[in-house]
Parts: structure tokens; C-alpha cells; sequence
């Protein structure tokens, strides 16, 4: 059955609305929908005046001068009156003496040059696995002035890394998070590379900013994945990730483009208010729970061809600016797009509908294409407006 809406044609839209519900199950017809905003580039950001409250811990206050009179923010080590980086060279030698495999530590807030993260890595390295191994690593508001490479390195207790400042590329692929990693409000200033990490507790990244881009293929999310309002500068990449907890990115901003193509979601995900400004892709990805796109912004192309939505897809009052790229996906819960606006190409062609599919009060500012699709519950389009042609065959309406 094809079925042809003509642009501006709203009785005869109606009346072929009405003479296919019997078949379809069709219910409703038609109404209308608005847009957005930026900010001007290139101008130069003040430079932030030095925190004048001291942090919670003793800390080396080396540096400190009438404008900034905490200085170094680095907590004490043991017995010293000074940071693990302003430590005489024998007393730091010492110290790192004193380390071993699974130790734990405590860099809240000292600066970290590339040589020492690496002194500290060759002092907790395992004779046999050769990887570095924590116990319970404390580094809260510390910066790392290079690269800070933690490739293959082990936690075993809690990775504390809340508002810490990387400075050069962060490397951290195929490291193994036992215990509960804090990201929250880290700044990633270059790349941040995470890929095949595992982490078996929960992963916090809410309000993190990178700036560079952001590789977490193959990640392995064993707890709960926290990034709400994270912010992602460059392009990121969460390709064959596995959420295997409650993933969570609420407005969430990513500025390049973004990739979760074959990830798996085996919990529920919630995007709501996420903004995509390039290209988004979910090409065979799977979703296990409850997937919520409510008020998403897509600003750049949106691709969920082969994805797989094994519960209820919520896509409410979400917004695609650019073509909206739905082929072959199977919608095995409710897939509500009720309030949705398609500015551009809304695709749905050979797509699989197991339950309803909800597009009531959504606006097809363009072409709204679903040849070959199924549709095996109820059709809803109360108030739907479709603005140019619609092609909706064949379609097959197996609902009853």
C-alpha cells in the first residue's frame, strides 16, 4: 500500500488518513512547530584569579604570595611539611621508597610533572604483571602537567580523580577501575584516551570537560556510567562500549562528532536534553532497557540504522535539525516520538515496529519516508503535521 501526503493538502491528508485506519489502525491527522541560538567566537578569556580559600587538607602553601596567599594546593606528606612535587629530592626519594605494588595515596592537589607520575607508576609496578598497581589513589584537584600515561594500570581501591586539571594527553586505555573512579568536573585540556578500560564500579564523569578528543571504544562499564552535563569539546568515541549499569548523559553537550555505533546498553540510558551538534551515530547499537532521547537536540545528522531498542524508545519533544537516519532499526517496545520535530529527511524505511508507534503532534518539515516498514501495533498520528510528501508504502500494518 503506498500512500502519498500532498504538501498542503490538509482534507485530502485527513480523508486518506481515515480511509486506511481500518487496515492500519491509524489514528489522527493534522497541526503546527519553532528553533535556537550561539555565542560569538574568538574572544580571549579573562584569566582566573587564584582561589583565595584554602582546600580541606593541609596543604604545602608553596609559592604563596599576597595575590595568592594559599599557594601550592598539595597535601602533606606524611611527616613533611611540604607536596609530594616541592619534597626535597632525598626526602621524595624516599617516599617513593616506601611505595609498593597496591599501595595507597594521596596527591589531593599537587601539581604532577610527567616524570614524577612515571617515578610514582616504576614504584607501584608489579614484578610480575609489570603493570602498576593502586590501592586507593587519592589525587583530587591535583594537575598533571604532561602526558599522564596510565595504560594497563590497575585500581585496586578507589580512583579519586574529582576537578583534576590534565594538562597534556590523558592515556588510560586498558586500565582496570576495581573500586568506585571519580572523574566529577575533571578538565581533559588535550586528548583523553580510555579505550578497553574496564571499570567494575561506578564511573563518574558528571560535568567533565574535554577539550580534545575523547576515545572510550570498547570501554566496559560494569557499575553505573555517570556523565551528566559533561561537556565534549572534540570528536568522542564510545564505539562497542558495554553499559552493563544505568548509563546516564542528561544535557550532556557534544560538539564534534560523536560515535555508539555497536555499543551495547544492557541497563536504561537517558539522554534527556543532550545536545549533538555534528554527527551522532548509533548504527547497530543495542538497547536492552529503557532508551530516553526526550528533548535531545540533534544538530548534525542522527544515524541509528540496524539499532536495536529491545524496550521503549523516548524520543519526546526531541528535535533533528539535519536527516534523521532510522533504516532497518527494530523497535521492539513502544517507540514514541510524540512532539518530535524533523527539519530535514525524517528515514524509517525497513524499519520493524513490534509495539506502537506514537508520532502524535510531531512535525515532518521534510520528507517522511517508510517504505517497507512494519508496524505491528497501533499507528498514532493525532495532529501530526507533515509539511511535504509523505511515503508511507508499501507499508505493512500488521497490527490489529
Amino acid at each position: 500500500m503506498a500512500i502519498q501526503f500532498g504538501r498542503g493538502d490538509g482534507s485530502r491528508t485527513a480523508r486518506t488518513l481515515r480511509q486506511t485506519r481500518s487496515r492500519c489502525n491509524l489514528r489522527g491527522w493534522i497541526g503546527n512547530y519553532p528553533a535556537v541560538l550561539d555565542r560569538p567566537p574568538g574572544m580571549p578569556q579573562p584569566r582566573p584569579e587564584p582561589d583565595p580559600t584554602p582546600p580541606a587538607w593541609p596543604h604545602c602553601g608553596h609559592g604563596s604570595t599576597p595575590d595568592d596567599p594559599v599557594g601550592c594546593r598539595g597535601i602533606h606528606i606524611p611527616g613533611h611539611t611540604a607536596c609530594l612535587a616541592h619534597l626535597a629530592g632525598a626526602e621524595r626519594d624516599v617516599y617513593l621508597g616506601t611505595l609498593g605494588p597496591g599501595a595507597d595515596l594521596d596527591h589531593r592537589g599537587t601539581p604532577i610533572t610527567e616524570d614524577l607520575l612515571n617515578r610514582i607508576l616504576d614504584a607501584l609496578r608489579d614484578p610480575t604483571t609489570l603493570r602498576p598497581r593502586f590501592g586507593t589513589a587519592w589525587f583530587e584537584s591535583a594537575t598533571f602537567e604532561g602526558m599522564a600515561q596510565f595504560e594497563s594500570v590497575t585500581f585496586e581501591g578507589a580512583a579519586m580523580f574529582e576537578s583534576v586539571v590534565f594538562e597534556g594527553i590523558a592515556r588510560f586505555p586498558a586500565a582496570i577501575f576495581k573500586g568506585t573512579a571519580r572523574f566529577h568536573s575533571a578538565t581533559f585540556k588535550k586528548a583523553a584516551w580510555i579505550g578497553s578500560a574496564t571499570f567494575k564500579d561506578t564511573a563518574q564523569f558528571e560535568s567533565a570537560v574535554f577539550h580534545g578528543a575523547a576515545g572510550l571504544r570498547s570501554v566496559t562499564f560494569e557499575g553505573g556510567a555517570g556523565f551528566k552535563s559533561a561537556m565534549f569539546h572534540g570528536d568522542t568515541e564510545f564505539e562497542s562500549a558495554t553499559f552493563q549499569g544505568l548509563a546516564q548523559f542528561e544535557l550532556v553537550t557534544f560538539e564534534g562528532d560523536a560515535g555508539f555505533g555497536r555499543a551495547a546498553f544492557q541497563r536504561s540510558v537517558n539522554f534527556k536534553g543532550a545536545t549533538f551538534r555534528k554527527t551522532i551515530r548509533f548504527a547497530s547499537a543495542t538497547f536492552a532497557g529503557v532508551a530516553r532521547f526526550a528533548s535531545v537536540t540533534f544538530e548534525g545528522i542522527a544515524l541509528f540504522s540496524d539499532a536495536t531498542f529491545e524496550n521503549s524508545a523516548l524520543f519526546i519533544s526531541a528535535t533533528f535539525q539535519l536527516t534523521a537516519g532510522f533504516l532497518s532499526v527494530t523497535f521492539d517496545g513502544t517507540a514514541s516520538f510524540q512532539s518530535v520535530t524533523f527539519e530535514s529527511s525524517a528515514l524509517f524505511t525497513s524499519a520493524t515496529f513490534h509495539s506502537n508507534a506514537e508520532f502524535q503532534w510531531a512535525t515532518f518539515q521534510d520528507d517522511a519516508r517508510f517504505e517497507s516498514a512494519t508496524i505491528y501495533g497501533d499507528t498514532l498520528l493525532e495532529q501530526a503535521v507533515f509539511e511535504r510528501s509523505a511515503n508511507l508504502g508499501p507499508l505493512v500494518c500488521a497490527g490489529g
